[in-house]
């Protein structure tokens, strides 16, 4: 799956996961699955810029992106 995929579906399929009220428990579960599974996937895309945390020099304006970038 491409990076843009992976990256779309992400909340659509936590909104989907949220809505534990109006979906049976298996296909929950299995949503929940699928999603732990896509964010695992997402990280392995992402690890070059988790990698690359500790390298230059850290001003402003890239302390509040990485910050942001973490919160979501």
């Amino acid at each position: 799956m491409k990076r843009l995929g992976v990256t779309t579906c992400l909340p659509l399929l936590f909104i989907a996961v949220m809505c534990f009220y109006h979906t049976p428990k298996l296909l929950h579960e299995i949503l929940g699955v699928v999603w732990l599974l896509l964010i695992l996937l997402h990280l392995y895309q992402n690890r070059g810029w988790l990698g690359n945390l500790r390298r230059g020099s850290w001003s402003f304006l890239r302390l509040l992106g990485t910050v942001i970038d973490l919160l979501l």
